[in-house]
């Protein structure tokens, strides 16, 4: 019986079986800049385009989802720690000018109406994730989440967790 060895064949150029991560590792600090400029110049339009709500206030906090880490934009500005990422990998962003006393319905609304902005503007999918409760947003920023819009399907290999109860 003769038994055959399995052949393993090595590269033969070995620069071509390494992954060069230093490009994930580092931001172009232009093209952050012009994405955080864009992105709050959006932001105070939908602030200045919704009139403020005093309807029965909902205590919570939402942030905008950036669903795609393979995104130059999303990771520059992960880098330079304008996002964060909480327990469950999502890619989170607290908007700096969306008036936060605002109560959780109208904060949804709002932060759908920049989501879309965003995308259409600076192509960039996104959209919003909420969680109910009483703190600050920090605090509140790992909790289950009361909404959050769906992740389109091409993103689903992304997030492990899609199928959470939400």
């Amino acid at each position: 019986m003769v038994v055959h060895e399995p052949t393993i064949k090595k590269p033969t150029n070995p620069q071509s079986s390494k992954i060069m991560i230093e490009k994930y590792l580092k931001y172009d600090e232009d093209l952050t800049n012009e994405t955080l400029t864009k992105i709050w110049e959006l932001e105070s339009e939908v602030e200045k385009g919704v009139k403020k709500c005093y309807q029965e206030k909902t205590d919570g906090a939402c942030w905008l989802w950036f669903y795609n880490i393979f995104d130059d934009k999303v990771r520059s500005l992960l880098l330079k720690g304008e996002f964060k990422i909480n327990r469950d990998n999502k890619i989170l962003y607290l908007p700096h000018y969306i008036e936060f006393t605002r109560p959780l319905a109208e904060k949804e609304k709002m932060f759908e109406k920049l989501a879309n902005k965003i995308k259409q503007e600076l192509g960039m999918d996104c959209g919003y994730f909420s969680v109910i409760g009483v703190g600050s947003e920090q605090e509140l920023y790992d909790n289950i989440p009361f909404y959050a819009s769906g992740i389109p399907d091409e993103y689903n290999h992304i997030y492990y967790n899609y199928a959470d109860d939400f």
